[in-house]
């Protein structure tokens, strides 16, 4: 439907996002999409107009076609979103598992990527090239002005600050565990 192209870029804007440098991953998700979105409406069309033939039917069928599409559309980005932050919340808890083995962020990361799904996989390599850098401060500068998730770019920076100063410790333990297991809790 030429009505549901925005949504569609939208949506395949989106699978990009979740899934960084697996464009063909982000590309076959939404054609998968819009195959069923193309069928279903096909059937919703032949059936509603074929059972009572004229003008008023047809814009009917068109109608209940386009809404289909849209809450298909709208009902695949939720399923994405959610999917997203139960792939972070398993990535947070590698890499506090891993920070409390070595005590380094950059080590946690690079020690939890070969465990991570194929989601957050690309993330967690990213991040991990951004804090491995030599010029830490416009890598990062450059993650938060891209469009990624806001939790990994509050997650980027506890990580700098943490990779940058140190870790501290207070009455609770570290500040960096604390802090990863409160954003555990704000996702979930």
């Amino acid at each position: 439907f030429p009505l549901t192209r925005r949504p569609i870029r939208i949506y395949s804007a989106r699978y990009e996002i979740i899934y960084p440098g697996a464009g063909g991953e982000a590309a076959y998700l939404t054609i998968k999409l819009l195959i069923k979105i193309i069928i279903i409406s096909a059937i919703i069309l032949l059936v509603i107009f074929g059972l009572n033939p004229g003008l008023f039917t047809f814009i009917t069928a068109l109608m209940l076609s386009y809404i289909f599409a849209v809450e298909q559309i709208c009902g695949a980005a939720a399923k994405l979103e959610t999917a997203f932050l139960s792939a972070f919340d398993r990535f947070v808890c590698e890499v506090r598992h891993c920070y409390y083995k070595c005590g380094s962020v950059k080590d946690s990361l690079f020690l939890c990527i070969p465990n991570l799904d194929k989601m957050m996989k690309g993330h967690a390599e990213k991040l991990y090239s951004v804090l491995d850098s030599t010029d830490v401060e416009n890598a990062t500068e450059e993650y938060m002005s891209s469009n990624y998730h806001k939790y990994l770019k509050l997650f980027l920076s506890m990580a700098e600050m943490v990779d940058e100063n140190g870790d501290l410790t207070d009455a609770e333990g570290s500040v960096f565990l604390n802090s990863c297991m409160q954003l555990r809790n704000d996702v979930q």
